[in-house]
């Protein structure tokens, strides 16, 4: 047999051919136990693919493979499995994703990460694209560029990267690039520990026009008064759409095949990446009435409003000063025995009310008439006397006791520690303020649900006031005691053990 023949007849194929050159009848008996044909040895290039080989069967039938040449061997087949082992490395995957997803100060705050498949590997150049659309915050979500980002503290660390070149490639997609200007060896290791490759800052007011704003789909007029949705300031069934939840996702089919190593191969194989950044904007509360915005039945309310342009009259109602408790003027310095907050009008001020429910001019002048804030009450929230979370407070409120024998002066507002504490069933807690205003005394539960309303209405200002808290009829827990009026809030925790 003389040594075998190599033909590289096509990038993808080689034929190897052994002449026989000896007689009939003295070639190498083939046995019906496989019987070693050839040995091969073929250099490969570090590529990261897997290996592979296979017979072309097609080209292989019909030949000649006795000693006698004669074409006994009939038929011809090749097994259907292939020679396949893996080359060189392993592909070693990066995967981007999302921590630390948060609302702060009206931004959208989040840090891109990147693991990859072992440690020690080093990273170069970095395009990355975020969707802020369909794929995150929602339909009703645009932009106005007002995106940050910062690198990482590894890659600020190090001196070659950056800085990051934003760009908002559409009004759904930006993209943060980084290039890196070191040797190839000077890079950052990225590993199987999550390194954080940058933050990013991103604007969201609806109702301010800055940053990422809510806006209708169209130029509907969804609640009939004249004015496109677009442009709607609100009241009842406004135009402004129902809160998106907030998001950024990675559009990966974009970072695919990127360079992402400092020698500049394309050594990451896989690109993968995680889940998009989604956060609830729901108890955002944008024009602070503490009210949440889906919740909200009137957006931008203003505090202090405009309302009244005159002057108060008695028994009527007006966000006047810096709190979202609504200010009257008592009838001959008794207290109304009525109370309304921004959360039982449903984030309404007295002028959005006069506006929704189309009411004289009167109420403009000299604020919103008992029966004017009843009825707004009952629109928004179905009653007057128990619609759940907003338990109604216009309502008659137990004048508190004033404290006897202390002789103490009130300061501009306090509210003192309840005693016994912890107590059961029952404890004393005082308040007092310095000037005559309504104020609000409320229990709430460690969940922050309202449980009742202590006391509601003006008491005499310049000295202490006493409220007993009875907790016969609730589980023991923590609660808090709540003071507000005269813009202001005090709070004490009690704690009731049976």
């Amino acid at each position: 047999y003389a040594a075998p023949l190599l033909a590289d007849n096509t990038t993808s194929k080689v034929s190897i051919s052994t002449e026989y050159a000896g007689t009939e009848g003295n070639g190498v008996a083939v046995p019906t136990a496989p019987l070693l044909l050839l040995h091969v040895e073929m250099d490969i290039a570090d590529g990261g693919q897997n290996s592979g080989i296979n017979f072309d069967e097609t080209l292989m039938q019909g030949q000649q493979f006795e000693d006698d040449q004669e074409t006994a061997f009939t038929p011809v087949r090749a097994d259907d499995t292939s020679c396949d082992v893996p080359l060189g490395r392993d592909p070693i995957g990066l995967h981007f994703s999302f921590e630390n997803c948060r609302v702060e100060n009206d931004q959208l705050k989040f840090d891109v990460v990147v693991t990859a498949g072992e440690d020690g590997r080093l990273l170069g150049n970095t395009d990355t694209y975020l969707n802020y659309n369909e794929d995150g915050f929602g339909a009703f979500v645009v932009a106005n560029g007002n995106v940050m980002a910062t690198l990482g503290p590894a890659l600020a660390g190090n001196g070659n990267y950056g800085p990051i070149v934003l760009a908002d490639n559409t009004s759904s997609r930006f993209s943060a690039s980084i290039a890196f200007t070191g040797a190839e060896d000077e890079g950052i290791e990225v590993g199987t520990t999550p390194t954080v490759l940058f933050s990013v800052m991103m604007d969201f007011d609806r109702n301010a026009g800055s940053g990422f704003m809510a806006r209708s789909s169209s130029d509907d007029d969804d609640d009939d008064d004249g004015h496109d949705d677009d442009d709607d300031d609100g009241g009842i069934g406004g135009g402004t759409p129902p809160p998106q939840a907030s998001g950024v996702s990675f559009e990966q089919p974009l970072m695919e095949g990127s360079q992402f190593e400092s020698d500049n191969t394309t050594a990451f194989d896989p690109v993968t990446t995680g889940p998009g950044c989604d956060i609830p904007l729901d108890d955002e509360d944008d024009d602070n009435d503490d009210v949440p915005d889906d919740e909200d039945f009137c957006d931008g309310t203003r505090i202090p409003e405009d309302v009244p342009t005159v002057a108060f009259s008695t028994n009527r109602w007006a966000l006047v000063d810096a709190d979202n408790i609504f200010d009257t003027l008592d009838p001959n310095g008794v207290g109304p025995q009525r109370f309304y907050t921004t959360e039982d009008t449903g984030g309404c001020s007295c002028e959005q009310i006069i506006e929704n429910l189309d009411l004289g001019d009167g109420h403009r002048k000299h604020g919103c008439s008992n029966s004017a804030m009843d009825d707004w009450i009952v629109i928004v929230n179905g009653s007057n006397d128990d619609y759940g979370a907003h338990a109604y407070s216009a309502q008659a409120a137990p004048a508190p006791a004033a404290a006897t024998g202390l002789g103490e002066m009130a300061k501009d507002f306090e509210l003192s520690p309840a005693y016994p504490n912890p107590f059961n069933p029952q404890a004393t807690i005082r308040f007092a303020i310095k000037e005559a205003a309504n104020v609000r005394v409320e229990l709430y539960d460690a969940l922050g649900q309202r449980v009742r309303v202590l006391y509601a209405g003006t008491p005499p200002s310049g000295t202490f006031h006493e409220l007993t808290i009875d907790g016969s009829d609730l589980a023991s827990g923590t609660y808090f005691v709540r003071l507000m009026g005269a813009g202001h809030v005090a709070t004490q925790v009690i704690h009731l053990i049976k």
